[in-house]
This record gives structure tokens, C-alpha cells and sequence, in this order.
């Protein structure tokens, strides 16, 4: 299997690219958050003939709906990629640029069945058979450490311990009455003494909903991170930063005890009755029956280089199968010319339903960047 094969089977899944003009959020606390006006969707190009043409490219274009809207198949994204030399990251592309878009090859598929049951074409269906076979010759390569190594790993940090899982971050996409993309339906006041509040002190918090809280109930508080776009819709990066119990009601306003902090609780934080999680022990390590291939949408903490047990949020979750556990690898290139070479392996500690989160425990070589491949290496077998 020749390198520009390894490249093309490691970038061909990302059914979810980034959109064109990706921008940064500011972080708002707890002020409304309300969304840019977004223009009224163009039709569709009509699908191009055999010759090249030129398009210009328009707000939410993804170079995954050209390959489908001109040359009939998504897979075939690269070829456009491939011949616009001046994209340097094929997840970032901005409207009123020019692509030159190739024409179609005379026996693409135009996505419809070919005698399998899933209605892939024979073109996707063999590219899903090479990944899988990728990835078995990934596994058995000198840049793999083994099971054995990664489960001692992954044991050290006891990465599905119930106090881990707590405090491992993610991107949350819902809206609450307000229109805010936060968790929970309450908001933590600013403390009466001090920049901040301490451990084992009471805070208070206002409801902002109909929520009822009771003495004794237990509530998790959450902070942002930031605000991202994440298929093209605005999302926030929260974690949790403490857990308190409800000591008394006064109306919509409700005093609890800080028993457990992990960051500075300084107001406007969000709280949500507490998440129950249980903990497992890692037993074993087995060959997954299924391929998952996702894309690094970004590092949740903002540093210049990776780090070890530094997190990261993959663009596919428990809708495409990944699991809590899941080891993953992943892969970087220098450039879209460059062999991709295996950089991270690290352990999935939150699913949601489109992303998930990746803690990197296996640094192979210091470079991980947004849109490089993750692969599913192995599936965590565990106990309670």
C-alpha cells in the first residue's frame, strides 16, 4: 500500500467537514446568546459536465457537498482539493474565493446502490473494507506500543472513574428558554465576599426556569470555555467546575454547599442537578467490530504545543458508534502532500450524539492539529 493510499483512506471519512469561514465565539457568561443572521440558502449548483468549471464558493459550502453537488459523489472531495493548490486545510474554505472544479470522471457513481445492503456505491463500500484494513496494519506497526502498554496506561489514569468522567469537557449544543447554549436552568450568584467561592462554603444560585430544586438534592455547576462553530451551528465548550448539595429554598432563589471543586466558581456559572456516573475498570482491550474514522475539530485547552492528557473533541459520537473507552489514533501531516503519520493515542471520556472527547495519553511525536484523522484502534472491555 503505497503512502498517498494511507493519506486517501485516512482523510476520506469525514462526513461532517467544517464549513466555510469557521469562526470563533466570544465567551458570554451568562448573557443571552444569539445567533449571526445567517443568508437565505442558495440553490443548488447544477451538477457540472464533463469539462472543468470555475465556482465561487458561498457562506456554509463544504468541499464534501461540492464533490456531491458536481461530480455526483462526496467522496470524490479531494479531486476538487487536490486541483485548488492554494487551500493549504480542505476543512477551511471561505466564501467568495474561486475553486476550479474538475469534471467528473466518466464512470463516477452518483450515489445509488450497487448490491449491497447498506446503498453505498462499490466505491464507498471498498473504501470502508480498506480502512478497516488500515487499520489493522496501523496496529501492527512499529509506531503502535501494544495492548499491554495501553491498557497499563489507561489503568494509571483511571479514565472511567467516576470523578474523572465528571470533569472531562464537551461541546454542548441545546438552547435553553433564553436561547442560551448552556446546560442546566439555574445561575450561580457572584459570592458576597471575595473574588471567588471556596470549598466547603455556600453559594447561591437564581432559577431561571421552572425548575425545582430540594434540600439535600445535588447539583453540578458548569462553566464555558468558549463558543465554537461545530457543523456549522454555534456550541458551547462547557465542563463542570464543582458539585453542591441544596441546603435551603427561598423562592427562585436557592443556597447550596461547595463540596467539590475543580476551577474557580466566580458567578454566572450554569447548574443542572447532577450528572450520575458509574465507574468501571478497564478489563481488556479488543479489536472493535466496526470502523470509526473522525476528524480533531480542536484542542479544548489553548496551547501553543500538545500535551499529555490534554483533551481534545472529535466530530463524530454515539450516532456513528463511538463509545466511552474507545482508544483512538491519531494522525498528522505537515501538509496535504505529506505521509500521515500516527502523533496521538488517546481514550474517549464523553460521548454526545455528534462529538465526543479524546484524552491524548500516548504522545508519539508532538504534533496534533485541527482536521487531522482519528481512527479507531481498539474497543475497552470493562467491569464495574
Amino acid at each position: 500500500m503505497t503512502s498517498r493510499t494511507i493519506i486517501s483512506l485516512l482523510t476520506v471519512f469525514s462526513l461532517f467537514p467544517f464549513s466555510a469561514a469557521a469562526q470563533g465565539w466570544d465567551e458570554g457568561s451568562d448573557a443571552s446568546f444569539s445567533e449571526p443572521a445567517i443568508e437565505p440558502a442558495a440553490p443548488p449548483p447544477s451538477p457540472a459536465a464533463d469539462q472543468d468549471a470555475t465556482y465561487v464558493i458561498k457562506p456554509g459550502d463544504t468541499l464534501w457537498d461540492l464533490a456531491f453537488q458536481f461530480l455526483g459523489d462526496p467522496f470524490q472531495w479531494q479531486r476538487i482539493w487536490e486541483v485548488n493548490s492554494y487551500i493549504t486545510n480542505p476543512d477551511l474554505i471561505y466564501p467568495g474565493n474561486r475553486l476550479q472544479i474538475p469534471g467528473r470522471y466518466t464512470g463516477a457513481s452518483s450515489g445509488g446502490t450497487s448490491g449491497n445492503d447498506q446503498g453505498f456505491s462499490s466505491e464507498t463500500a471498498g473504501a470502508l473494507n480498506e480502512t478497516s484494513s488500515l487499520k489493522d496494519e496501523l496496529t501492527a506497526s512499529s509506531g503502535y506500543p501494544g495492548d499491554s502498554s495501553l491498557l497499563g496506561s489507561l489503568r494509571l489514569k483511571d479514565v472511567l472513574s467516576k470523578g474523572y468522567l465528571a470533569k472531562v469537557p464537551f461541546l454542548w449544543t441545546e438552547k435553553d428558554r433564553s436561547g442560551n447554549i448552556f446546560p442546566g436552568n439555574a445561575v450561580v450568584n457572584p459570592p458576597s465576599i471575595g473574588k471567588s467561592y471556596q470549598r466547603f462554603t455556600t453559594l447561591s444560585f437564581k432559577l431561571i426556569s421552572s425548575a425545582v430544586y430540594r434540600v439535600n438534592d445535588t447539583v453540578d455547576i458548569y462553566t464555558s470555555l468558549r463558543f465554537v462553530r461545530f457543523n456549522n451551528q454555534p456550541a458551547n465548550l462547557v465542563r463542570r467546575v464543582g458539585r453542591a448539595c441544596v441546603s435551603k429554598t427561598e423562592g427562585r432563589e436557592v443556597h447550596a454547599l461547595l463540596f467539590d471543586m475543580a476551577d474557580a466558581i466566580v458567578g454566572k456559572e450554569r447548574v443542572a442537578p447532577a450528572t450520575v456516573f458509574s465507574s468501571c475498570t478497564i478489563d481488556t482491550l479488543i479489536d472493535p467490530s466496526v470502523s470509526i474514522s473522525a476528524k480533531v475539530f480542536t484542542r479544548v485547552e489553548q496551547t501553543e504545543s500538545p500535551y499529555p492528557y490534554q483533551m481534545i473533541i472529535l466530530d463524530k459520537g454515539s450516532t456513528q458508534g463511538v463509545e466511552l473507552g474507545d482508544v483512538f489514533g491519531i494522525y498528522h501531516r505537515d501538509n496535504k502532500k505529506s505521509p500521515a503519520k500516527l502523533s496521538v493515542i488517546g481514550s474517549i471520556g464523553h460521548v454526545g450524539a455528534a462529538s465526543s472527547t479524546l484524552n491524548m495519553f500516548i504522545m508519539v511525536q508532538n504534533r496534533v492539529s485541527e482536521g487531522d484523522q482519528a481512527v479507531l484502534l481498539r474497543r475497552a472491555q470493562c467491569s464495574p
